[in-house]
């Protein structure tokens, strides 16, 4: 219904976080092995998690204690890659 979109887009606008990245000329290789991974957003989400857990930082050891569902990332589902 028209009130659940706008709920909907009410609350994304309020919770959710969009980032940009750009891709120049040179990284073509990168954008292309980037693109062609399943699902855009949950590969570089995935990425960043690892990193994180490679990293043993005491000041970000709150951040590698979340369970997924604690995060809400989203992970498991697969998208566009416009999060």
């Amino acid at each position: 219904s028209d009130a659940q979109k706008a709920a909907n887009e009410r609350y994304r606008k309020a919770n959710v976080t969009q980032k940009t990245i750009r891709f120049y000329p040179t990284e073509a290789d990168i954008l292309e092995w980037a693109m062609s991974q399943q699902n855009f957003a949950g590969y570089v989400k995935g990425l960043i998690r690892q990193d994180m857990e490679r990293c043993r930082c005491a000041e970000f050891a709150h951040l590698r204690t979340r369970s997924p569902s604690e995060r809400g990332d989203g992970e498991e589902t697969a998208g566009s890659g416009e999060e």
